[in-house]
């Protein structure tokens, strides 16, 4: 049996007040209609397999090495971000 799980967030624009809030000020924020979606599945190949239906690209990153499927190696350099914090 795989394990998966789901999730889903509200995107947010602040309009005021982005840097004061870590120093206990307060912003304006705003919830808009676009969404973040996430699912994550265990691979029995160690591989992490990401995709981003909204920017077309996807690929896998394998021992730090990425192979795009979708939208080359620039592929690679946008979902960087989501492959360290999957990583670990």
């Amino acid at each position: 049996m795989k394990t998966r799980a789901q999730a889903s967030a509200p995107a947010k624009v602040i309009l005021v007040g982005e840097h004061f809030v870590v120093h206990g000020e307060p912003a304006i924020v705003l919830a808009i209609d676009k969404r973040a979606r996430v699912t994550v599945e265990r691979r029995s190949d160690r591989k992490i397999f990401i995709r981003s239906e909204e920017m077309g690209i996807s690929g896998f990153f394998e021992k730090g090495k990425f192979y795009p499927k979708n939208g080359g190696e620039e592929a690679g350099r946008k979902l960087e971000p989501i492959y360290a914090v999957a990583r670990d």
